[in-house]
């Protein structure tokens, strides 16, 4: 016989509380007055709709396809899942789902060709890395450069070539005019 108990819903001084679904939609509706931004999608609420001055750096996931493409330069979704399944088993359908989340990124865009689409990235690897590094030190250094390679070099210890080359690339960096 099932227990009465576990088939009641929950309640606190006699209310019935809403379900997880719905206290997810009513949170995603708070963020989205208080902050003036919309969400458009509940499947995918990891990322926003909104455009941030830099996308959200990709995930494991979404970096193996982009790496893919990078070196294909553009690639259905059946390529990548084939590119893919040769070092693990991947499905379909979740392929397709990271690249609809890649598309909401910004990080490709994509073209039809007959009943297939065909995607191509709209970043190259270097300004993926960059704006995942401007990211990174907004987030986590305060907007800071120097910070950043404080912490790097009190976390690891670099040897006298390591330091040499650094050295240099700072110096070649500085001639160019990237100094600020």
């Amino acid at each position: 016989m099932a227990n009465p108990a576990a088939a009641t819903p929950p309640t606190i001084a006699g209310r019935r509380l809403p379900s997880p679904a719905a206290v997810r939609a009513l949170k995603m509706s708070l963020v989205a007055r208080l902050t003036g931004r919309s969400w458009k999608s509940r499947r995918i609420d990891r990322t926003c709709s909104w455009q941030d001055p830099y996308p959200p750096p990709p995930t494991e996931s979404e970096q193996a396809i982009l790496e893919i493409l990078w070196r294909k330069k553009e690639a259905s979704v059946r390529g990548v899942t084939d590119e893919l399944s040769k070092t693990r088993p991947v499905a379909y359908t979740t392929v397709l789902t990271i690249f609809k989340i890649l598309t909401k990124k910004g990080y490709v865009r994509h073209r039809t060709e007959g009943r297939a689409f065909i995607y191509r990235p709209t970043l190259s690897r270097q300004q993926v890395r960059r704006n995942a590094l401007k990211q990174m030190l907004a987030q986590f250094f305060g907007g800071s450069p120097r910070a950043l390679a404080e912490h790097l070099l009190s976390e690891r210890e670099l040897d006298l070539v390591e330091l040499a080359a650094l050295q240099k690339k700072v110096a070649a960096e500085r001639a160019k005019g990237h100094s600020r």
